[in-house]
C-alpha cells in the first residue's frame, strides 16, 4: 500500500474505495496495482533450507498466509518447492479463526514430526493443556 501511494497516489486512494466490498477485495485490488518482487523478500535461510530438504525427500510443502493468492502465487513460483498454497481470494479473507486453525494444526504436525506426539491427534488434542485455547480462539474468530 505505501508502495502504490508513494508511485500512485491517485490510484491508491482509488483502490481504498475497494474496502467498501471487504479485505478480501482490498487487499485484491492492492495486489492488482502492486507488483511483489518474491526475490526482495527477508526469507530464513536456516528455515527455508530445511524445507528444501524436506521438499527433497518428498514432502509436500504448503504456503499459508493472509496476503493475496497474486502474492502468495510469485512466492511460491520463486521458492519452486511449494506444493500449494492457502492465500485470500478476491472474495474469501483468510479470518483470524482460520489463521489460529493453521498455527494449531502446524503445532500437531511439528509435534508428530520430531516425534514427541505418538498418539491420535484428536486424543491428543482432548489432553493437551494449549489445545482448548486454540479451540476458544478459532471459535472466537468465527463468531
Amino acid at each position: 500500500m505505501f508502495t502504490l501511494f508513494r508511485r500512485k497516489p491517485i490510484t491508491a486512494l482509488l483502490s481504498s474505495l475497494s474496502l467498501l466490498r471487504g479485505k478480501a477485495a482490498f487487499k485484491a485490488e492492492i495486489a492488482g496495482q502492486v507488483s511483489l518482487d518474491p526475490t526482495t523478500l527477508p526469507y530464513n535461510q536456516s528455515l527455508l533450507n530445511h524445507l528444501c530438504a524436506e521438499h527433497a525427500v518428498g514432502r509436500n510443502i504448503c504456503l499459508a498466509t493472509v496476503s493475496n493468492e497474486k502474492q502468495a502465487r510469485g512466492i511460491a513460483d520463486y521458492l519452486g518447492i511449494v506444493a500449494g498454497d492457502f492465500a485470500g481470494r478476491e472474495r474469501v479473507n483468510l479470518q483470524s479463526s482460520a489463521q489460529v486453525l493453521i498455527v494449531w494444526i502446524s503445532r500437531i504436525w511439528m509435534l508428530a514430526h520430531s516425534g514427541k506426539l505418538d498418539e491420535d491427534p484428536v486424543v491428543f488434542a482432548r489432553t493437551d493443556r494449549l489445545s482448548p485455547s486454540f479451540a476458544l480462539l478459532i471459535v472466537r474468530g468465527a463468531v
